[in-house]
């Protein structure tokens, strides 16, 4: 029986030219993080599965989940996402860490669900979290830097939206206003979660099979449909410093107060955004982010603050197609020169190799072909179809003449370099 040579459902091979892309994704990702002072790091790609269980949700922490049995019996599950695993190299070493922590990883994951557009099982997300401040101004740095990648993917204005709420508005809500014990606080979040994708009577139907009365369902139908943040009174004021201070630093245009976002992971417990596409052909949530300082306890330690986000490469790319921004940002990241060093005459292999170096150390990329011979033509045409920016030539008459040739194979120009062999 042979082996297909299609990838497993939800994953994708990724060729260079497709990856470009994605590469240039990476790039504004790792260059925001750094001009921010957050360091890099890496997590194992499984963790115990009762991490995820316990605080992921019912879906990347439930049916999502690909589990694995160890030798021992354990269950391990291939990572759905960064957050417990930072939180727990965090907590291992707390007491040490200087405060805050700043961190960034760009990594893969798994998610056994449903491939979509924008949504397949295997992706690379970027994590950035703040460990160690409770202030309000690690909640705004968090959402400044969302705010700069896209800027950074070259972002039009208008193109997208930083819709801001905070859990424990919701959570007093549900509780003091709603009248919810904790576990109907909870089913309730997660409905309400779903708000904007459920048809009105299929979203009070849910929540009447969850126990909730008719008031209590009309009082959260009100609440959803808030958009105010001068409505919330004094539970809002977290909520009101951080969008006012986003505006001092001048992105006013590209926050907005929503009642509806919740947020899906069960482990966020204060201030929450999510970044939405307005495309027309491409609304849609990208990535999204909260306070999380609660988490630590599941590994059995006192809880710290906690703050962060992870933008995924599909929406990234999703966005950047729909708003035509592959171009140029492919462009800003791969601006080095290209050589394509052919093989024109036997008696010229080592001094070409020579050559190529000396132009790397200029910060080219340099490509030598394989060693078979070939015709000048055949190589500039080659060059040419490979999207190289210039040609290097160097044949019998070159090396006569002490000489190689560079050739510009946009302009066509032609100068000549002297051989220093």
């Amino acid at each position: 029986m042979s082996i297909s040579l299609i990838p497993p459902k939800g994953t994708s091979d990724r060729f260079p030219q497709e990856y470009k892309l994605r590469s240039a994704i990476f790039s504004v990702w790792r260059k925001v993080c750094q001009s921010f002072g957050y360091e890099e790091y890496l997590g194992p790609i499984v963790e115990y599965a009762d991490v995820y269980r316990a605080k992921s949700g019912e879906d990347v922490g439930g049916s999502e989940l690909t589990i694995i049995v160890d030798r021992a019996g354990r269950e391990l599950a291939l990572r759905p996402e960064m957050t417990p695993t930072v939180t727990r190299m965090v907590a291992s070493r707390y007491a040490q860490l200087p405060k805050p922590v700043r961190y960034f990883s760009i990594a893969n994951f798994f998610r056994n669900e449903r491939p979509q557009r924008g949504r397949n099982r295997e992706f690379r997300q970027l994590n950035f979290d703040c460990f160690g401040s409770q202030s309000l101004f690690a909640d705004s740095e968090v959402i400044q830097m969302g705010i700069e990648i896209m800027l950074g993917y070259g972002a039009p204005k208008n193109s997208f939206v930083v819709y801001l709420n905070d859990r424990r508005v919701i959570d007093v809500f549900l509780h003091e206003t709603v009248g919810l014990d904790a576990n109907h606080k909870k089913e309730a979040v997660r409905v309400m979660d779903k708000w904007e994708k459920l048809m009105r009577e299929d979203f009070e139907k849910t929540l009447l099979e969850k126990g909730l009365t008719g008031e209590q369902i009309k009082l959260i139908v009100e609440f959803l449909e808030n958009d105010s943040l001068e409505n919330l009174g004094e539970i809002g004021a977290d909520l009101k410093k951080v969008y006012d201070h986003l505006c001092d630093l001048g992105y006013k245009d590209y926050i907005q107060f929503k009642g509806s976002l919740m947020r899906g992971f069960d482990y966020y417990d204060g201030i929450v955004f999510e970044f939405f596409d307005t495309h027309p052909d491409n609304r849609r949530a990208m990535f999204g982010g909260g306070r999380y300082n609660g988490l630590a306890t599941v590994f059995g330690v006192d809880a710290f603050p906690a703050v962060g986000a992870a933008p995924g490469d599909e929406p990234a790319k999703l966005f950047i197609e729909s708003w035509g921004l592959s171009d140029s940002l492919i462009n800003r990241f791969t601006q080095k020169s290209t050589y394509y060093v052919p093989l024109l005459v036997d008696e010229a292999q080592i001094t070409l190799h020579h050559i190529a170096q000396e132009l790397r150390e200029k910060n080219n990329t340099v490509v030598i072909a394989s060693l078979e011979m070939k015709k000048l033509s055949k190589a500039i045409e080659f060059a040419d179809k490979q999207g190289y920016d210039y040609i290097v030539i160097l044949g019998g008459n070159e090396l006569g003449k002490g000489i190689y040739q560079i050739k510009d194979l946009k302009s066509g120009e032609v100068k000549s370099v002297e051989l220093r062999l």
